[in-house]
């Protein structure tokens, strides 16, 4: 079975043939099995005064294009300490803090990132055509609602100032608003609690809920990029 590489080869072999040139120059497609084959026919560019015909033209598979992307894109955010964009929703958290003009945290586990205040920010995101909405889920559970209310206050919810969330449509933002995190521990502290007390048996019993669309645009700011 021809390989990929091979089929390159074939296709330029033929290109080169027609146009009666054995030079190549310069890179015409992102793809990487192209470059490859660049380099392991060994051109170095054209001579001075050299004339030839259409350079040849290779259109990369939806899956080769895929991976150079991938690729390039763990390289960008590798370079500038960013870490891996492809941890749970980190990409979005990335892409988030640079149109904001907020510095990416460094770890994982915590804030999202840091306003120009130095302030710790959460990041909350969604793809839902029906809305803006914000969900906090995994929730570790306390031995009591005192101590779970105290958990939520200064290790959870309330840690972050600010809590911003976004709404993506086909790669890009389409709103984005911001709340405080006391407005937020207002709003979903009843929420919780009655899950909390809630005698219904779940596979995770970890506590989770929402910030509805009404409650987003109600008492939220909402953010012009």
């Amino acid at each position: 079975m021809a390989t990929p590489q091979n089929q390159v080869m074939a296709t330029m072999t033929k290109v080169l043939k027609k146009n009666q040139c054995s030079e190549i120059k310069g890179t015409v497609s992102s793809s990487s099995v192209y470059h490859d084959n660049l380099a392991a026919w060994g051109h170095g560019g054209h001579r001075k005064g050299h004339r030839c015909g259409p350079r040849p033209t290779y259109a990369p598979s939806p899956e080769e294009e895929y991976g150079d992307l991938f690729k390039r894109m763990y390289e960008l955010c590798d370079g500038q300490g960013w870490g891996d964009p492809f941890s749970y929703a980190r990409s979005r958290e990335i892409h988030m803090a640079n149109q904001l003009g907020h510095t990416i945290a460094k770890d994982y586990a915590g804030s999202d990132a840091f306003d120009a205040e130095g302030n710790a920010v959460e990041y909350k995101s969604t793809i839902s055509e029906k809305g803006i909405k914000a969900t906090y889920n995994g929730i570790s559970v306390q031995p009591s609602w005192l101590k779970q209310e105290a958990y939520l206050r200064t290790e959870k919810i309330g840690k972050y100032q600010w809590h911003y969330f976004a709404r993506y449509q086909d790669g890009q933002i389409q709103e984005i608003w911001k709340m405080s995190g006391d407005k937020v521990l207002e709003l979903l502290l009843p929420k919780l609690k009655k899950q909390y007390e809630s005698k219904n048996k779940r596979k995770d019993p970890r506590l989770g809920t929402s910030l509805t669309s009404k409650e987003i645009t109600k008492y939220a700011e909402k953010i012009i990029l």
